[in-house]
């Protein structure tokens, strides 16, 4: 028989996670949410219609807790559960908080006395449910907490389809300012990106999806080969030329830009560097060129 969950905080990410372990034979005993329309709107979803509620006493007889509330939640709802259930010291709480330690679930110091605890963040994106529940095959997980609990997770990671490997708990703000490098600032340098293609139509209807198949190729080559092998562009090549009159239409037309282009223009130079197919010479000459008339902080 496998371990009974209870959900906590049903939104995309919850739904999509606890949806596939529900399928995978996990029984769900409880959905819990603020508003009970939504929650059972969730519990539909899920495949656990008559377990919704708004009260965390539904939660005493599972065996796993998941809570995904947001980050700024955890530490609240986990007091609120402890002060509203006796829980089993063989119940293992667990948040999907790619910030925060598995101990924010702990009231206690006493870990022997306390209910096992595991963060287990999803190395993906949940633009929806649907969409959540779709690309967790495949996807990696961390995992960070005790021992028997990381076990566990284990256990879930594979049910989901997925991938997994540990981190230490005093490195995970910096696993998490990876992940949003990876995830969240790629969006906003293609969103960017599509201003400047926009500029570039009479009736500014080039759509983004025509950089698809560039993104798409500059993504895996870097995963196949690393960023060093990878990088191509008028950077790595010295075209100091071509990012002169990069850095003059950004002025003309797109000023707002001109920083961000200039940050990233001056890490890809530190990028070619390495590679060792850009001299040192061509380097401070397009440091120069990147820098010329913007304020920004050169590390």
């Amino acid at each position: 028989m496998k371990p009974t969950i209870a959900l906590i905080g049903p939104g995309r990410l919850g739904q999509a996670i606890t949806t596939s372990l529900c399928q995978q034979g996990y029984p769900i005993v409880a959905v819990v949410g603020r508003d009970l329309e939504r929650t059972r709107k969730a519990a539909r979803f899920i495949g656990a219609e008559g377990v919704a509620s708004t009260e965390f006493l539904s939660c005493s007889s599972a065996d796993i807790i998941l809570i995904t509330t947001a980050d700024d939640q955890l530490a609240a709802t986990a007091k609120q559960i402890g002060d509203q259930i006796k829980l089993r010291q063989d119940v293992t709480m667990i948040h999907c908080s790619g910030l925060h330690t598995a101990s924010i679930l702990l009231q206690s110091d006493d870990r022997q006395s306390s209910p096992q605890s595991l963060s287990m963040h999803p190395l993906q994106t949940f633009a929806s449910p649907e969409l959540g529940l779709a690309n967790l095959p495949g996807s990696y997980f961390s995992l960070e907490g005790d021992t028997k609990a990381i076990i566990i997770g284990q256990q879930l990671v594979t049910a989901l389809g997925g991938n997994y490997f540990t981190i230490q708990a005093h490195n995970k703000a910096l696993y998490h300012a990876a992940a949003c490098m990876a995830s969240n600032f790629i969006t906003t340098v293609l969103d960017s990106a599509g201003q400047l293609l926009s500029s570039c139509s009479p009736d500014k209807e080039i759509p983004l999806k025509v950089l698809a198949p560039l993104v798409r190729a500059a993504i895996d080559n870097c995963l196949t080969m690393g960023g060093e092998a990878a990088l191509t562009g008028p950077i790595v090549r010295a075209d100091t030329g071509t990012i002169i009159k990069h850095m003059e239409q950004l002025r003309q037309h797109h000023p707002e830009l001109l920083n961000l282009y200039s940050s990233l223009g001056l890490y890809t130079t530190k990028l070619a560097q390495r590679s060792q197919r850009l001299s040192d010479a061509d380097a401070e000459q397009i440091k120069e060129v990147l820098t010329e008339g913007v304020t920004i902080e050169q590390t």
